[in-house]
């Protein structure tokens, strides 16, 4: 008896129109902010907390650094939106389509920066000591990193999630499922 084996890994290429790519994009930014709006409404309401005034000077900078970077998330996010319709109305074009991708990943820069920052502040209130304060403000930094960038980086360059033809040649771009 003898057994073939199919390899798993093969996929089939669905590539999206441009169209679609712009619209994913946009929707997905759609979905985020909300989310960003609310931590920065958490964030501005905390410095009129009275415990706000007992945290040491450092942290306070660190708060008002966060908040400035959950802002500058939020133009980030909204960026896309604005280059769609004002640069190029009712056209995807693939270097709006480019430029857009990068604004969201300064987005997401932004965002877990200010998430670290805030670990730092959070951690300050509770922890006795500067030094794990910082390292769990670090941490936080990492994490963000490694699941934001490092692992999608990674899982692109992985022959399982790489797209093929129907031949098996694998070729570039993204595996799309329905």
């Amino acid at each position: 008896m003898s057994v073939s084996l199919v390899e798993p890994r093969q996929r089939a290429i669905e590539r999206e129109t441009l169209k679609e790519e712009s619209d994913q994009l946009l929707s997905e930014a759609r979905m985020v902010l909300p989310g960003i709006q609310a931590l920065l409404g958490f964030q501005t309401i905390a410095v009129f907390s009275q415990r706000f005034e007992t945290l040491a000077m450092t942290a306070q900078y660190a708060h008002l650094l966060a908040l400035l970077l959950f802002m500058a998330a939020i133009v980030f996010v909204m960026a896309p939106a604005a280059f769609y319709r004002i640069a190029r109305p009712g056209a995807a074009t693939r270097r709006i389509l480019d430029l857009s991708s990068r604004f969201l990943w300064l987005a997401t820069l932004s965002l877990s920066l200010a998430l670290a920052l805030d670990a730092y502040v959070v951690s300050s209130m509770i922890l006795a000591s500067e030094v794990y304060c910082i390292i769990l403000a670090a941490a936080v930094f990492v994490f963000c990193l490694l699941n934001c960038f490092a692992l999608p980086v990674r899982a692109r360059r992985n022959s399982y999630f790489a797209a093929t033809d129907d031949e098996g040649r694998e070729q570039g771009g993204y595996l799309l499922s329905k």
